[in-house]
C-alpha cells in the first residue's frame, strides 16, 4: 500500500518489464484511487481530469504512455468512455457482469474480463479461489461466445492470503496451454483492431517507442478446430493509489 511509486522494488520490477515491449507487458490506468468510481453520474471532464493526473503519475514515474484503463469497482459509463476518446486511449476492461460485452469495433475498445483466480465474498468479506479447471471452462465459453481474448483478473493479495497458490497458478496455465490457449498482452491481442493515430493526435500524451511486433503462435492439435486463435489475458493488479498491471497471458 501507499502511494503509487514510492515502493522501488516495485517500480524497478514495473520498469524491467516494460522494457521488454508492450507485447510482453502492460500498464493500465486506475484513476488516482481505489475508491473512486467513475460510472456513478460523474461528469466527462472530472472523469478526464482524474485519469490524465494518473496518466501522468504513470508517466513520470514509468517512462511509460498508458493507454488501457480499468476502472475502480468495474464502473464505467459512456462518459467514461467519452472522456477516455478525449485523450485518446486505446482500450478499457471491466467486469463482464457489468454490461460490457467484447467489442473489438468500439472507440476504445471494450475487452471485458470474463473470470478470475479468485472473487471477494462480500458477505463473509473474504477472497474465494476459482478452481482452476473453472476458470478453463469460463474461458471456453468466453471462445464460443466469439470473444476476441479471455481476460482473467487475479489480485497479489489473493496470493498473499494464501487464498491463491503458486501451484493453482500453474495448473491454470497448464490447463489453458493444453486446451490450445496462446498469450497476449491487451495490446497485442488487440493490435489487429487498433487503428493508427496521426501524429498530433496525441500531442498532450508523448508516445513510447513501439516494441517489436508480436509473435503469433500457431494453434496446438487442441484448437485446430476453431475459428480463431484463443488469447489469454492475466490482469495482475497490485492494489496501490493508482493501480497497475503486468499483464500474463497463456
Amino acid at each position: 500500500a501507499g502511494l503509487f511509486g514510492s515502493d522501488m522494488d516495485i517500480v524497478n520490477k514495473v520498469v524491467d518489464c516494460l522494457a521488454r515491449g508492450r507485447d510482453k507487458c502492460d500498464v493500465f490506468n486506475h484513476g488516482m484511487d481505489a475508491m473512486t468510481r467513475f460510472g456513478d453520474g460523474m461528469p466527462v471532464d472530472q472523469i478526464q481530469t482524474i485519469l490524465e493526473d494518473a496518466h501522468q503519475i504513470i508517466l513520470d514515474t514509468l517512462g511509460f504512455n498508458a493507454t488501457t484503463m480499468i476502472p475502480h469497482d468495474h464502473s464505467w459509463s459512456p462518459n467514461v468512455l467519452q472522456a477516455l476518446r478525449n485523450m485518446n486511449y486505446d482500450i478499457i476492461s471491466v467486469s463482464i457482469n457489468e454490461g460490457m460485452q467484447f467489442d473489438m469495433t468500439s472507440d476504445p475498445l471494450q475487452m471485458p474480463q470474463q473470470t478470475e483466480t479468485a472473487y471477494y465474498n462480500s458477505t463473509g468479506r473474504n477472497w474465494t479461489k476459482t478452481p482452476p479447471k473453472a476458470i478453463l471452462e469460463d474461458c471456453q465459453a468466453a471462445y464460443t461466445a466469439g470473444d476476441a481474448a479471455c481476460v482473467i483478473m487475479s489480485h497479489p493479495h489473493e496470493f498473499g492470503l494464501g487464498t491463491v497458490s503458486l501451484n493453482d497458478l500453474t495448473e491454470m496455465i497448464d490447463l489453458l496451454e493444453a486446451d490450445g490457449w496462446s498469450s497476449a498482452t491487451f495490446h497485442s491481442s488487440a493490435s489487429d483492431y487498433l487503428v493508427a493515430e496521426p501524429n498530433d493526435a496525441a500531442a498532450d500524451f508523448p508516445s513510447v517507442p513501439p516494441s517489436e511486433s508480436p509473435t503469433k503462435l500457431e494453434p496446438t492439435s487442441a484448437s485446430r478446430s476453431l475459428l480463431r486463435q484463443p488469447r489469454l489475458l492475466v490482469r495482475v493488479v497490485l492494489q496501490v493509489t493508482v493501480e497497475f498491471t503486468a499483464m500474463m497471458v497463456a
